[in-house]
């Protein structure tokens, strides 16, 4: 009986630990209009995920590998970049850069863009709210 006892706390004490990783998890898609920007965040497997911004015909979409810290900062790294039509920007496979992304509400946020060649207009049309794409 007291071995009974200790193993469904362990089972409960797993299903908290399971409960708090998975709040943490960033999964899904976001989307977001800034100016004449369409930006989508897509986190589909744990690690991954692809940026798109776009602006008509012009944009890039971006391949990312990172890691996620406690305070809820990315450290991430391109592992893709594809520029479409006559987008401005580039950045090369292994560019690293960090940002703050958390879900709050089913909505996305991120903060705190950091990345050498980050324009301040490129961080506040990146960062702010994303709203689940449907």
């Amino acid at each position: 009986m007291r071995i009974l006892t200790v193993l469904a706390l362990f089972a409960c004490a797993s299903l908290v630990r399971a409960d708090d990783k998975d709040k943490d998890e960033l999964k899904g898609t976001f989307i977001k209009k800034a100016g004449d920007f369409d930006l989508t965040f897509k986190f589909e497997k744990a690690g991954e995920f692809t940026f798109k911004m776009s602006n008509g015909t012009d944009g890039c979409v971006m391949d990312v590998k990172y890691t996620k810290e406690k305070d809820g900062l990315i450290k991430a790294e391109v592992t893709k970049f594809e520029k479409v039509g006559n987008f401005g920007a580039e950045k090369e496979k292994g560019y690293k850069f960090t940002m703050k992304a958390k879900i709050k509400d089913k909505k996305l946020d991120i903060s705190e863009l950091e990345g050498d060649d980050i324009s301040d207009d490129a961080k506040n049309t990146v960062q702010g709210e994303y709203e689940p794409a449907n």
